[in-house]
């Protein structure tokens, strides 16, 4: 294998050609000067040598001139590879003395490798020999020598005059950048102190360069950024004492810093190490670019989406509520319906009777209670009509009043311009009553509540920050207590029902449940906006309505149905819903029929020959609907009419898309009182003329 010196005092040099060889098949010596080399070549003598020429103790001239008055090393093929030496006259040197071959830096690696071949081959075939230099040529040579070295002496010399010069000018063109970049670049020590920052810090932060220099860490950054910083270093640090990490990694880091006037800003900054030339980490470097509109976006977008999330959370538990009041309004039928018949039965004196009338009395709330879930999912029917909202409010004045007691003072301000809405004026009190119940309780050392009303126009900017929002104009309904206010941990929870912080004594958790279900339903929105110690503001939005309200006439007043003889047709899945229906309904002078599967019902229909007056039915039961039902049998009975019933609400039987003349509905959980109205009510107006 053919042994390679090569000679050259940069190390980088040294490891690429190195590196280069060993993949072409050499082996490979090296040495940092000429007087190391001829050393090494006189111990072992190589196949070839591969020199620099410029380097400290001897030179490549000296060492070839050397090599060629050694009677062994002359026989050695000696290359120069050099860039410092480019020149023709400087090729001619050194091919006088003894050089086979002079190759100037940077070349191919292919062309490099194969010039060297050609060299080891014309030298292993004899047509290439070293020759042997003589004493007589020495003044000669030492006079060319000193000539040729001072000159390229020189000529390094003018190079490093131009290197400083061009190093001179990037420094200016550097603070220029600098000084003008929007960016703020700094460093500091290990020790963290400011070494260097640039101008555009007083745009950053307000502080000239001098102001900032002396200012420690915990003056720059908020507390949680500052311990975000030191956890940071702290893993850094002991990166580096491992010695593993990347040198060149950078960390990413998005901080709050303090800004003169006192505000912050949100900056994003770039940190790696400075190093040593061995590498050591030596100071930071920082490169901090604002960006405070970006963190005010993304804040945005993320209220946003816990507002988006917040309104699927309260629809889902909506649907779930309703679910759970059409199963609460089955059984309340049930517990309703037998107790109101056995009251009927039992004598005022019956030790019994005052038990019953408790059953009674815990159905009622429960059906409230019901009630108000209905309302939470948006499935109980609302009254509709214009309602002027300043009159609205001032008409349950009183009842506010009385609510919040004298040790709350209650202040009305009511808009000038007409607060016109659709709405169910009932529920609308339901809500002014629920926002006033929960102001008194956050008030219970006496406060202010103030009631105020306003016609606004939220544009399309608003509707961007707000899901749901539809641009327009709208009435506004704001009440504000003095309270305690709301912990901000449990604001996203407040309306999700059965959710309380009171006691079991003073709440259910439906009343916010409620009012939000009631707002929703009426197209509107509910906003709340809080302090702790300092109170709580509810905003109801309402779309506007065009029109003016006009007196309410005097309700025109009915005397009650009476009961007539009549078919009835009970249809209803569950078991002991249809029983308690027959029972009611069986009481009276009607003949009932029943089924518990729909099918079965229109069989029953066809098969009956007399008439039919009367169907009433379930909405949702399994394989047809109760809308189907009374479709298929009134082919069979055409005058027949429909009562509709429903753990639901009366919105269920519109969805599709019935006649409302032919049919009616009552609300579950069905009592005596209730369903006898309703059926006898019907019948009155079918029957009536008719001959039974």
């Amino acid at each position: 294998m053919d042994r390679v010196l090569v000679v050259d005092d940069n190390e980088k040099n040294l490891y690429l050609l190195e590196t280069l060889l060993h993949a072409q098949g050499f082996q490979t010596r090296t040495a940092a000067n000429g007087e190391q080399a001829l050393a090494m070549a006189r111990k072992e003598c190589p196949t070839l040598i591969i020199s620099d020429i410029l380097m400290p103790v001897m030179d490549g001239f000296m060492l070839c001139r050397q090599c060629k008055k050694d009677p062994i090393l002359k026989n050695v093929p000696f290359i120069f590879y050099t860039a410092t030496y480019s020149d023709p006259k400087d090729e001619a040197f050194a091919m006088a003395q003894g050089a086979d071959l002079f190759i100037v830096r940077p070349a191919k690696p292919e062309v490099f490798v194969d010039q060297i071949r050609q060299v080891l081959v014309k030298y292993q075939s004899g047509q290439m020999k070293g020759s042997l230099i003589t004493p007589e040529d020495e003044s000669i040579f030492l006079k060319e020598y000193n000539v040729t070295l001072i000159q390229k002496l020189e000529d390094k010399l003018a190079e490093l005059e131009r290197t400083n010069e061009a190093l001179r000018k990037s420094e200016e063109k550097y603070h220029l950048i600098t000084d003008h970049m929007a960016d703020t670049i700094w460093t500091m020590d290990l020790n963290l102190h400011f070494t260097y920052i640039s101008p555009s810090i007083i745009r950053l932060r307000g502080f000239t360069v001098e102001e900032a220099m002396e200012q420690t860490l915990d003056q720059v950054l908020t507390p949680e950024s500052l311990q975000i910083v030191l956890n940071t270093l702290e893993e850094e640090m002991a990166k580096e004492a491992s010695r593993t990490a990347d040198p060149d990694r950078i960390r990413t880091l998005e901080l709050e810093e303090y800004k003169k006037d006192g505000s912050t800003v949100w900056v994003d900054n770039r940190l790696s190490f400075l190093r040593d030339p061995d590498s050591k980490a030596v100071a930071i470097l920082g490169v901090t670019r604002e960006i405070t509109d970006r963190k005010r976006a993304e804040q945005e977008n993320t209220n946003l989406q816990q507002q988006y999330y917040q309104a699927q959370k309260m629809e889902a538990v909506g649907k779930l509520a309703g679910g759970v009041a059409h199963d609460f309004n089955n059984l309340l039928s049930i517990i309703l319906g037998y107790g109101e018949i056995m009251m009927d039965d039992l004598p005022s004196g019956d030790p019994h009777h005052e038990l019953l009338k408790e059953i009674l009395e815990a159905g009622m709330r429960a059906k409230n209670l019901t009630r108000q879930l209905l309302v939470f999912s948006r499935n109980q029917p609302l009254e509709i009509k214009l309602v002027d909202v300043n009159a609205l409010v001032a008409g349950f004045e009183k009842m506010i009043r009385r609510l919040i007691g004298e040790d709350i003072r209650l202040e009305l301000e009511f808009t000038s311009k007409k607060p016109a809405v659709e709405a169910d004026v009932s529920q609308l009190e339901q809500v002014l009553m629920n926002l006033a119940l929960n102001a008194r309780d956050a008030m219970e050392d006496g406060g202010v509540l103030t009631i105020e009303t306003d016609v606004v126009e939220l544009d399309d900017l608003y509707a961007l920050k707000k899901p749901n929002i539809v641009p327009g104009k709208y009435v506004m309904v704001a009440m504000t207590d003095t309270g305690t206010g709301i912990d901000h941990k449990i604001l996203d929870r407040i309306f999700e029902p059965f959710f309380t912080t009171k006691s079991k004594e003073k709440g259910t958790g439906l009343g916010l449940a409620t009012t939000y279900g009631i707002v929703k339903k009426h197209e509107g929105n509910i906003w709340v906006y809080t302090e702790q110690g300092r109170g709580t503001t509810f905003k109801i939005y309402l779309p506007l309505v065009s029109k003016e309200v006009m007196p309410e006439s005097e309700p025109v007043t009915c005397t009650e149905p009476m009961d007539v003889p009549a078919t009835i047709l009970v249809v209803e899945d569950d078991p002991a819903v249809r029983k308690i229906a027959c029972s009611i309904l069986g009481g009276k002078c009607y003949e009932i029929l029943d089924s518990g599967n729909p099918e079965e019902a229109v069989d029953i229909a066809r098969n009956h020959k007399a008439p039919i007056h009367l169907l009433l039915s379930d909405i949702v039961m399994p394989g047809m609907k109760g809308p189907q039902v009374y479709e298929k049998i009134s082919q069979y009975h055409p005058d027949i009419k429909v009562l509709y019933m429903s753990g639901y609400s009366e919105n269920s039987i519109f969805r599709y898309g019935i006649d409302s003349d032919h049919a009616d509905f009552i609300q579950k959980p069905l009592t005596v009182k209730s369903l006898l109205a309703k059926v006898a009510g019907m019948l009155d107006k079918s029957l009536k003329g008719d001959n039974l």
